[in-house]
C-alpha cells in the first residue's frame, strides 16, 4: 500500500505539536512512508505511542491514522482516497 499524502493534512512528529503538510513536507513524508512502511492504527495505540495532540485532534468517523517509521503520525481524510 502507498499512502497519498497531500497538502494540508496534520501529521505529527513523536513527542512534538501536530503539524500541517506543504506541498514538500506531504512529498517528503509520502517517500518516506514508500521506503520505510506505514502501517495504521487507532487512536489508543496513537495516544500510547506519544502521539497525544494528534490523536486526541483526530476524529475515528472521519479519519485514519498511520505510523511511519514509528516516529512520525499522519492523519489522512477516510472519504478521500487514502492509498493507492
Amino acid at each position: 500500500m502507498d499512502l497519498i499524502i497531500k497538502e494540508r493534512y496534520c501529521y505529527q512528529v513523536i513527542n512534538n505539536l501536530l503539524n500541517i503538510t506543504t506541498p514538500s513536507t506531504a512529498n517528503m513524508l509520502t517517500k518516506l512512508a514508500a521506503l520505510k512502511g506505514a502501517i495504521k492504527i487507532s487512536k489508543e495505540e496513537a495516544l500510547d505511542r506519544g502521539f497525544e495532540e494528534l490523536a486526541n485532534w483526530s476524529m475515528p468517523e472521519s479519519d485514519l491514522l498511520y505510523l511511519i517509521n514509528d516516529s512520525i503520525l499522519v492523519c489522512l481524510p477516510i472519504k478521500r482516497e487514502a492509498y493507492a
